[in-house]
């Protein structure tokens, strides 16, 4: 949210996003370094805490671009693909850190140097008009400290965040908890001899993120061809919580 506020507000010739994107990329790199060398469980702590501060920075800087360049007509399913990135980021990422790299400090490394390549790419491509510094509005700090309340007084911005915040609550605690779900409930060692859980949550990882890709294209194409949106939200609520009291209340592989 800070970064969100002083980018609106940013005039440099690099213009409001890339700006903070740059930022964020070269702080994020020193980060990949910083806990690559790490010799304390504190100095790790306070490196990932630094690190999740500086990804913001990218994070928030990207996602304003859709709404900035992007036409109404088209975000659906530009939204599509950029919601695709973490799904398929974690897939890439675990294959290239078990499978390939297989090293703590080279995982950093490699990582580092994959942000650092992509991102430099996406800056040079993504051309924007720097907010003129006429246009940026005086800075009064009460009006900056209720600007990160203000949104809320919008009925449909608070349904809107109240609902993706579920949503992504739901999903990150079915990926945080389904390796120790198939360890302690299914007993999915038990249930495939010489296999451990982890080679199940990694099919799990896989099934789940190819279903993301095909219904994430689907649903944003439909939605940008009809221009609507709440139709898809709906369905995909219900979808989801008929899946999760599935794993829930009845402990199967099969269901899993």
């Amino acid at each position: 949210p800070l970064v969100g506020a002083w980018s609106d507000r940013t005039s440099f010739r690099l213009g409001r996003r890339r700006t903070w994107i740059v930022t964020g990329m070269v702080l994020t790199v020193l980060t990949f370094i910083l806990m690559a060398n790490a010799n304390s469980l504190v100095g790790l702590v306070i490196e990932a805490a630094l690190y999740g501060f500086v990804m913001g920075m990218i994070l928030s800087a990207v996602l304003a671009i859709i709404p900035d360049r992007v036409p109404v007509s088209q975000r659906a399913t530009v939204s599509a693909f950029a919601g695709l990135a973490q799904p398929v980021g974690i897939v890439i990422g675990t294959i290239l850190i078990a499978q390939v790299i297989r090293s703590i400090q080279g995982s950093y490394y490699t990582i580092a140097g994959i942000l650092l390549v992509v991102l430099t790419i996406f800056v040079l491509v993504v051309h924007e008009r720097p907010l003129p510094k006429e246009e940026v509005p005086p800075f009064v700090f009460r009006d900056f400290a209720v600007s990160f309340f203000s949104p809320l007084r919008s009925r449909d911005f608070a349904l809107t965040w109240g609902g993706r915040f579920m949503v992504i609550l739901a999903q990150t605690t079915l990926a945080e908890f389904m390796l120790f779900y198939l360890k302690d409930v299914i007993h999915y060692d038990r249930l495939f001899p010489g296999q451990a859980a982890e080679q199940g949550f990694a099919m799990f990882q896989v099934i789940q993120t190819v279903c993301v890709i095909v219904s994430t294209i689907i649903a944003g194409i439909i939605s940008d061809r009809i221009q609507r949106r709440k139709p898809f939200v709906i369905a995909a609520s219900l979808i989801m919580t008929v899946a999760l009291l599935l794993i829930a209340f009845i402990p199967s592989w099969t269901i899993v």
